[in-house]
């Protein structure tokens, strides 16, 4: 069996050259793809992976995902030595 396929393989040169040709360009475009996604994929984490990771965090209490971003409320304390010009304090509601 093998031998007849070895046969039918290399009896028409030209088929033969067309198809190493074909496999030789499948596999140059599986290997560029390959390329371009590990590519983006190390620009796409890139960010993260090289920016400090902060010693605390601070965020609201009642934040669900990382990616769903609120402000923390500001409250209106004067006499707090941690108030700003106007007199507002950021202050999430921390339940102890």
């Amino acid at each position: 069996m093998r031998l007849i396929a070895i046969k039918m393989l290399f009896g028409d040169t030209a088929k033969f050259y067309g198809i190493l040709l074909g496999l030789s360009f499948a596999t140059l475009l599986i290997a560029q793809q390959s390329s371009i996604f590990v590519g983006l994929m190390s620009r796409t984490y890139a960010l993260i992976e090289e920016t400090p990771q902060p010693d605390l965090w601070v965020v609201d209490p009642t934040l669900l995902f990382v990616d769903d971003t609120k402000p923390i409320p500001k409250v209106y304390d004067p006499n707090n030595p941690l108030a700003d010009k106007e007199g507002f304090v950021y202050q999430a509601n921390v339940n102890e």
